[in-house]
């Protein structure tokens, strides 16, 4: 496939996999009330109309939509700015998706679901730095080598 942009997509959605494996991880521990896939789900379904069936489903596509999102406007960021320290501009980037995206969400009430506590919150924030690394280590090896 010689498209970057699709590869780009591509790499956000397989950030936004690595991410879910660790938020899978960190509910096993104990961190996280719910998954975070219902913050999604919730910013388009009401409480009152919680099915696990609709949040799953309505959740991840949200999510991986905006993970292909994400992938695409980090390979435009890399583009404009140059591949030096990759890694670094990833985890910048992550922890802007945080403030942005999940603060977003949370404190300005865009989800109907909010973590439970602040180990949630801190969790979220794990999770973001986790996506940035993995844009940052994958994107330019898989995007920009042809």
């Amino acid at each position: 496939m010689k498209d970057p942009i699709i590869r780009a997509i591509y790499v956000g959605l397989l950030a936004t996999f690595i991410k879910d494996i660790f938020d899978f991880i960190f509910m096993k521990l104990g961190f996280q009330g719910f998954p975070t896939i219902y913050m999604g789900a919730g910013v388009f379904l009401p409480i009152d109309q919680y099915s696990p069936f609709y949040m799953f489903v309505i959740g991840n596509t949200a999510h991986y939509i905006v993970g292909g999102i994400l992938g695409f406007i980090f390979y435009k960021i890399l583009s404009y700015y140059g591949l030096n320290y990759s890694v670094l501009k990833g985890i910048f980037f992550g922890l802007i998706v945080w403030l942005l995206l999940a603060g977003a969400m949370i404190h300005l009430g865009l989800s109907r679901y909010k973590p439970m506590n602040e180990h949630s919150v801190f969790m979220l924030l794990c999770d973001h730095i986790i996506f940035g690394l993995v844009l940052g280590l994958i994107q330019p090896k898989f995007v920009f080598n042809e």
